[in-house]
């Protein structure tokens, strides 16, 4: 939907050298999103860009959840963008599904359909969050991330193609087993980083610690654009130490990543999930 999607991705680029850009996509666009990413392609070579595109159920249900037509629009989406992968061995194109009650009878189909896809290197599912939620049933979503992490230890499923993917999928598999426990037990399972490692930027400049929307750190337009200054503020240590104190929980996959992969105390769990993945 930005024109100018290109220019910010490079200016970011070039001032982070990030490891990994990740682009989620509805993939209806197609023209503009093969263009955009040749674009990002051509001018971020030393990070992965990774692009995933939205594909929650074979054509029927995905129709019914997103609209119809946008089935066959994200097969394109997909069709145009398998071109682009031989030619930039940093380009990752991937599959994300969202869990919900629509689709939560029918995941196994949806897992076989994507692996029948052959140009997809990674398939991940993540859980809905808010009011849909409560409509989940997570025996359902239990068996889904078992039935996931049974492929990739059998080496049926693809990984990502940059440095250290194995960690990270096995990242993935004990992030989905964390997101169950939490929805499950409703508390949180690990210390938070939200608004330590993780902070949420807005389009109009405001902060936050994470995507609750609920926690406004400050904006950086009223700060001189200094991200620092907010978070050496009085108000946003107070949020910090809520985060901490209060014990708030959600299953974003976004933050569990984060709170995983920067918590030695998973490290030996982790190197569990690690190690039977090499095996596989």
């Amino acid at each position: 939907m930005r024109e100018d999607i290109s220019e910010i991705t490079r200016v970011f680029y070039e001032n982070n050298r990030p490891a990994i850009i990740l682009f989620p996509t509805n993939g209806l666009l197609t023209d503009v999103i093969y263009e955009k990413m040749k674009e990002i392609l051509g001018s971020c070579k030393k990070s992965t860009i990774v692009l995933k595109l939205s594909l929650d159920g074979t054509e029927d249900l995905h129709d019914s959840i997103r609209g119809k037509g946008n089935f066959q629009k994200t097969l394109d989406t997909y069709r145009a963008l398998a071109g682009l992968l031989d030619a930039y061995p940093n380009f990752d194109v991937g599959i994300n599904t969202v869990f919900c009650s629509a689709n939560q009878d029918r995941m196994p189909e949806i897992i076989d359909f994507v692996k029948g896809l052959d140009k997809i290197k990674t398939h991940t599912v993540s859980l809905i969050r808010g009011e849909g939620l409560k409509d989940v049933d997570m025996d359902r979503y239990r068996l889904t991330i078992e039935m996931m992490a049974g492929n990739l230890r059998g080496g049926s499923s693809s990984i990502y193609r940059f440095r250290g993917a194995r960690l990270k999928a096995a990242q993935d598999i004990l992030q989905r087993r964390l997101i169950y426990d939490t929805e499950t037990e409703k508390r949180q399972q690990l210390e938070c980083y939200a608004g330590r490692l993780n902070l949420v930027l807005t389009e109009t400049g405001d902060l936050y610690p994470c995507e609750s929307f609920t926690m406004k750190m400050g904006n950086v337009r009223d700060n001189a654009y200094d991200i620092r200054r907010i978070l050496r503020s009085s108000h946003a240590r107070e949020i910090l130490a809520s985060i901490r104190d209060e014990g708030c929980f959600c299953s974003h996959e976004c933050y569990l990543m984060t709170n995983i992969l920067f918590n030695v105390r998973m490290y030996p769990r982790l190197f569990r999930e690690y190690l039977k993945l090499s095996r596989g």
